[in-house]
């Protein structure tokens, strides 16, 4: 019983740490993303 739980938890800690590393994945490729878009958007209209 207390080994299954065990599991559970782990995984449980690994999907924290993955929504974790995907939540700032996102972040950092709008983060990239506005500036490179409005960069090309500019080098279009010019």
């Amino acid at each position: 019983m207390s080994l299954k739980l065990e599991k559970a938890m782990s995984a449980a800690r690994l999907f924290h740490i993955a929504d974790k590393v995907v939540m700032t994945a996102i972040t950092a490729a709008l983060i990239v993303a506005v500036p490179v878009s409005a960069v090309a958007f500019l080098a279009q209209t010019l």
